[in-house]
């Protein structure tokens, strides 16, 4: 984090990794030394004349701030802005469509990880592999780009391959760093 804030612009958003942390408030803290810690918040920045406002929402449904972080994000939607979310769980893009509220407005590019790309995948047999967290068996959301009525989801494959996972290598599932151009 620290090596590409220094040559970009950095925004963080926690995922449940971070929730099984000791330490999770110091850590945050640590993030916020480095680069905005965006939870069920939003900063604005321009890039290239284009005003950009990126949210985000902590991964924690089980603790009940994920809806309310949410809902605070809809409703700094602004349509002069591209309007980009950070969240975690893919399976959950019901929720980031605005399933349930009143919401006039949606995103422009949701991001999303936690899936590890399926952890297995057989190319051109299970592309978006055999298992992910939170979705089981032959998962429909691990990797890759979808477009809802003009709201791009991208799902990056991500780079982690934590430690308890060591047991459960990535097969023919690379980690990624993805970059993303984006054109209005």
């Amino acid at each position: 984090m620290k090596a590409l804030s220094a040559e970009y612009p950095c925004y963080y958003s926690p995922g449940n990794h971070e929730e099984m942390r000791k330490d999770t408030e110091e850590f945050y803290d640590q993030a916020r030394e480095i680069c905005p810690l965006l939870l069920g918040e939003y900063s604005d920045i321009e890039v290239n004349g284009e005003k950009v406002r990126i949210f985000g929402v902590e991964d924690s449904i089980a603790r009940g701030k994920h809806k309310t972080q949410l809902e605070e994000c809809f409703d700094a939607l602004d349509s002069s802005c591209y309007n980009i979310l950070i969240a975690h769980q893919p399976e959950q893009i019901d929720a980031y469509l605005g399933e349930g509220l009143n919401n006039k407005e949606n995103f422009d590019l949701i991001l999303s990880g936690h899936a590890h790309g399926g952890q297995w995948r057989i190319p051109k047999l299970l592309d978006q592999g055999l298992y992910a967290p939170d979705q089981g068996i032959f998962p429909d959301y691990t990797q890759g780009m979808y477009d809802y009525d003009g709201t791009v989801h991208i799902i990056s494959v991500g780079l982690a391959r934590p430690l308890r996972m060591i047991f459960i290598p990535r097969i023919f599932n690379r980690p990624e760093l993805s970059v993303i151009d984006i054109n209005r």
